[in-house]
């Protein structure tokens, strides 16, 4: 993502050598992995797969930071981010609080960068 960059920490995009399935992002030096909701999140067996990564990355020692679209499924041991609604103003909210937490002051342009961090893929049926 655009702003760990901007702040100097490397992100890993999809790598499953860390946990042993693919993490959206991860970054080694903060020990944090961040993955954005996507439709298939949303399935039966979306929703399952992602709670099998919650407990790897407990089982890991890695922080993982999940940031929601409004109206998604909330999961246990991880933070959840849930944007109130689908407008940037909530995902500036849901980007400069994971930053907070994270102990890194950013100012945050989501209209700038959010397209594609966030663009609406097909949901698989199930």
């Amino acid at each position: 993502m655009y702003y760990f960059d901007k702040a100097g920490y490397e992100l890993m995009e999809q790598d499953d050598s860390i946990i042993g399935v693919g993490l959206e992002f991860y970054c080694k030096a903060l020990n944090v992995a961040v993955i954005l909701s996507r439709p298939f999140h949303e399935t039966i067996h979306g929703h399952r797969i992602e709670n099998a990564k919650n407990d790897l990355c407990r089982k890991n020692n890695i922080r993982l930071i999940r940031i929601l679209e409004a109206g998604c499924r909330t999961y246990d041991n991880c933070m959840c981010l849930q944007c109130d609604d689908e407008n940037l103003e909530s995902y500036n909210w849901a980007l400069i609080s994971m930053f907070d937490v994270l102990g890194i002051a950013m100012s945050v342009d989501c209209e700038r960068i959010c397209g594609k961090c966030f663009m609406v893929s097909e949901v698989p049926n199930e």
